[in-house]
């Protein structure tokens, strides 16, 4: 009678070699997924750097994770000597030195394509250039975003093509396809959908818009009010070079 084989030992040194592969495997794949993580992390922060510096840690956070967003339709900024009592009828917004009356106020929160727009505002690659510059025109729309306590503001031009803050810096929106940005898109969206603030738009580029009531007859310019309702100043971060 054949002698019985020896059992083999569970033990037995190439056991052991192939547990020991199989926990390489998995470190292998853990630290291949931690370096992807790392790599998105940093390829992210590069995508937005500029922009962020731009309008500022805090307001890029409030712009980019925003779900309480208002948009103002601006007239044209009025000159100095404005009587007390036009000045009490009005809301108003100060930007570039320069005081414009609010003509209509809209929520734009649950607007069909608001959340890429705030998404986008933050990354670089949606700017033609993240060179700050000068804006010297007047501003048209202006968008308010609000989060945890915390408001950001970005100001828009005519054209819908430059992006600014209260202090008259701007950046150049990219044009997609050399046509029209997302923000274009965006508020036209809206003005499709919002006759009445599509009427007033159309009365304001043709510049026959008065927003500012004519003080009653016999009524001088004393009143209870303390001064003109305005939106919330933020501070403009400071240009880094």
């Amino acid at each position: 009678m054949a002698a019985d084989l020896p059992t083999p030992d569970v033990h037995s040194p190439g056991q052991t070699d192939g547990r020991w592969s199989g926990r390489w495997v998995l470190l292998a794949i853990f630290l291949v997924g931690l370096l992807l993580a790392g790599g998105n992390v940093w390829f992210q922060r590069q995508q937005t750097r500029r922009a962020a510096r731009f309008w500022g840690p805090e307001a890029a956070r409030t712009i980019a994770q925003s779900g309480d967003i208002t948009l103002y339709l601006l007239g044209a900024p009025q000159p100095e000597g404005i009587s007390s009592q036009e000045i009490r009828s009005a809301q108003w917004l100060e930007a570039g030195g320069k005081r414009y009356p609010i003509l209509a106020t809209r929520d734009v929160s649950r607007l069909g394509g608001i959340t890429h727009l705030r998404r986008a505002l933050v990354l670089d690659h949606f700017y033609a250039s993240t060179a700050p510059q000068p804006y010297r025109g007047p501003w048209r729309f202006a968008l308010l975003f609000r989060r945890q306590g915390q408001e950001a503001l970005v100001l828009c031009d005519d054209t819908l093509q430059h992006v600014g803050r209260r202090d008259g810096m701007s950046l150049k929106v990219l044009l997609v396809e050399g046509r029209r940005s997302l923000l274009a898109a965006v508020l036209a969206e809206l003005l499709r959908r919002d006759a009445a603030l599509r009427e007033k738009w159309q009365q304001v580029k043709k510049g026959d818009f008065h927003p500012l009531p004519t003080p009653a007859p016999g009524k001088g310019d004393s009143g209870s009010a303390s001064g003109p309702a305005e939106l919330p100043k933020n501070e403009s971060p400071p240009d880094r070079k």
